[in-house]
């Protein structure tokens, strides 16, 4: 497999590299896993209105390009990449259907749904792929402290708590 993240790992940084998406469980929608879903909804609804919508998706794509002091180049590349994932994925109800605004709740059972569907397990190499180079926002193949605020939209402050945990 291609390696596509680079994690800390102790003192040296080396490639982490992910087994065929097929290879893993059938996701179950763990207590666990429903509030870490519920945090990443929560994330990107930008006006805290308790929908995600094209509105959000864009607003987050501009305010990280501004916290990341990204050109007009860059800050294209991140929006058309978020509105590629929010029309192929998010976008879609829980039916299939293309929604407008999606709720905490639909956003949940959809990313159950898509978690589980073979179609999506075979494309979810790629999925990551896209998602890492969105979160890259300088392109030198690792997620900083800095990109990892700006994706999150999370306070420097308490995102070197967060990312330090997960990193």
């Amino acid at each position: 497999m291609t390696p596509i993240i680079h994690l800390k790992q102790g003192l040296v940084k080396q490639p982490w590299r992910f087994r065929k998406p097929v290879e893993y469980p059938q996701v179950t929608g763990s207590d666990h896993w429903r509030r870490k879903m519920r945090t990443l909804f929560r994330a990107f609804d930008i006006n805290s209105d308790g929908y995600l919508t094209i509105e959000d998706v864009e607003m987050s794509a501009r305010r990280s390009s501004e916290f990341m002091k990204l050109d007009d180049e860059n800050t294209k590349i991140i929006l058309d990449q978020r509105l590629t994932h929010w029309r192929d994925s998010i976008s879609r109800d829980s039916t299939g259907w293309k929604t407008s605004k999606l709720s905490e709740g639909q956003f949940v059972e959809n990313q159950l749904v898509n978690m589980n569907d073979n179609h999506f397990r075979e494309s979810f190499f790629d999925t990551l792929c896209s998602r890492f180079q969105m979160m890259d926002l300088n392109g030198d193949g690792l997620i900083s402290p800095d990109e990892h605020a700006a994706i999150f939209n999370i306070p420097t402050e308490h995102s070197k708590k967060i990312f330090d945990i997960i990193a």
